[in-house]
């Protein structure tokens, strides 16, 4: 998935430099009070509104996320459906390759189940990443949001003995930014990371919701994550990302700016999207 990698780069200068403009960011909060993120919530949103009216390629994000469900019927010379008026001008006025079947051709639309896993780590999150995630995070959110695809996931990891923070299920991904309570429980959580996420159970109930949708779509699974993991958690990172890839879902780890270790988990890896 060359896409997110390969688009044509907001220049990391004009977005830092929006970012120095605000008094402060999101993951500011780990190092001050965590529960003073509320009053921040101004300058986030006037940061956002910046970001999202840079620039975005979408003729390359159109090529890959490309419509890929037909919502028209039009007449065709081969199909199982035909055309009762068709058939009757045909049988008065008889020519070669009459198209007298109805085929689903026009009205295409992307029809994408897409889930993004945000691993709140504090190692995601730190004071040498923080600025560097949530630019990630926000980018990310961008596209999907750009794209208009009609079944979005959003999941944040939690602890070890808490269940994943489930913030979108199926739901359109223009959501993401027109649901403030949605985006304000997303700051909420990434200004608080954890010390010990637990990003096997997100997979896991990735997987379990796609699977609940009961529904034929093109699916992805984006895990956003820094891969700094203790080892004896691999084995189940690795097992449920692979069931995920055996059940039709495209798997890409996106990093969080520690780059090497996310070989052990993705097979394909995006580094960078902005």
């Amino acid at each position: 998935m060359k896409i997110l990698n390969n688009t044509k780069k907001i220049k990391k200068n004009k977005q830092i430099k929006i970012l120095n403009k605000i008094e402060s960011n999101p993951s500011k909060k780990v190092k001050n009070a965590h529960s003073s993120y509320k009053s921040q919530i101004p300058q986030i949103k006037e940061h956002l509104s910046k970001i999202l009216k840079l620039f975005l390629d979408k003729a390359l994000i159109d090529s890959i996320f490309y419509p890929n469900k037909a919502t028209q019927k039009q007449l065709s010379t081969k199909g199982s459906q035909i055309d009762v008026l068709q058939l009757i001008l045909y049988t008065l006025c008889p020519v070669e390759e009459p198209m007298i079947y109805l085929e689903d051709k026009g009205g295409m639309v992307r029809d994408y189940s897409i889930t993004i896993i945000i691993d709140n780590s504090i190692t995601s999150f730190n004071e040498f990443n923080e600025r560097h995630s949530y630019l990630t995070i926000i980018n990310l959110l961008k596209i999907i949001n750009e794209i208009c695809i009609p079944s979005f996931d959003l999941i944040v990891t939690d602890d070890f003995n808490e269940e994943s923070n489930i913030l979108i299920f199926n739901k359109p991904s223009i959501t993401i930014f027109k649901d403030e309570s949605i985006f304000e429980k997303l700051l909420s959580l990434i200004s608080n990371p954890k010390s010990n996420t637990d990003l096997a159970k997100a997979i896991k109930t990735a997987f379990e919701l796609r699977k609940s949708k009961n529904y034929d779509k093109e699916s992805y699974l984006f895990i956003l994550t820094d891969g700094l993991l203790h080892k004896k958690y691999e084995e189940k990172i690795n097992f449920y990302s692979n069931q995920c890839q055996l059940n039709g879902i495209k798997v890409f780890g996106i990093g969080l700016k520690v780059k090497k270790y996310l070989v052990h988990f993705y097979i394909q890896i995006i580094l960078r999207i902005y």
